[in-house]
């Protein structure tokens, strides 16, 4: 009867594994808003310029300031989510003026 307890114990503590390759890329995860200019160029050396993980910056004028500027810096796949949910935003807002109106008359 103890022989039976411990096959189904041993049967319990049977661990299966998944191979992972070892070619597998590890992707790391950036924050372009924590990066140095000359840090997100040295990134960007080993990217082409059309990949998700690229970092763009773009310059943009402080409004009322004649000589202050910020730098935006944001991957590719980041500038693409961000064009999305501003183009859905605009899609929203024309539906709802629409929908008020022909509500109105």
């Amino acid at each position: 009867m103890l022989s039976h307890y411990l096959v189904i114990a041993a049967g319990a503590l049977t661990v299966t594994t998944t191979p992972v390759p070892a070619s597998a890329p590890v992707v790391v995860p950036v924050d372009p808003q924590h990066m140095t200019i000359r840090e997100i160029r040295a990134y960007n050396a080993l990217l082409p310029r059309s990949d998700p993980a690229y970092i763009r910056c773009i310059h943009q004028e402080q409004i009322g300031s004649l000589v202050q500027t910020n730098y935006i810096c944001h991957t590719n796949r980041e500038w693409a989510r961000l064009e999305d949910i501003a183009n859905q935003n605009a899609r929203d807002s024309i539906d709802a003026m629409s929908r008020k109106s022909t509500n109105d008359r």
